[in-house]
């Protein structure tokens, strides 16, 4: 499967209910399965998310003021390394498939609304760590 962008978000984007760098935005692995462009809010992955907590646990993105480059709009964030990554991750939860953008309210779930998948195309843990280097033409484009 390939990347995407969720449904619900592309109305959120173009309607300013999500601001890039202003709105706590975090990602979450998912694993066994994909998710689907459909999908509206984080309840929806419960059966595809590794439990999120202690070396599964979600990462809070750093992000980047959104940047216009040439006619496309970046959205990009700080690499997820060292101490931002997930450390340790054993082979009970393979394949992880990829990880899931999103935009965290603070509160439950099923208001924190989904932004991206990106698609992983099945990694296997062994117990290492697992550290993400943003592609550099950023996270997301929007063109």
């Amino acid at each position: 499967m390939a990347s995407f962008i969720f449904n619900n978000a592309k109305l959120l984007l173009a309607n300013g209910g999500i601001d890039w760098d202003g709105d706590t935005i975090k990602v979450l692995l998912t694993h066994t399965s994909n998710p689907s462009a459909s999908d509206d809010y984080v309840d929806d992955l419960a059966a595809i998310e590794p439990a999120a907590s202690g070396n599964y646990a979600r990462k809070t993105l750093t992000c980047d003021a959104p940047a216009l480059v040439g006619s496309v709009a970046k959205l990009d964030a700080a690499d997820l390394a060292g101490a931002s990554a997930w450390g340790s991750l054993t082979s009970s939860t393979n394949p992880i498939t990829g990880l899931v953008v999103f935009k965290d309210l603070g509160g439950a779930d099923s208001a924190n609304p989904l932004i991206a998948f990106i698609d992983f195309a099945d990694v296997t843990t062994n117990g290492g760590d697992l550290s993400i280097t943003w592609n550099a033409e950023g996270i997301l484009k929007i063109a």
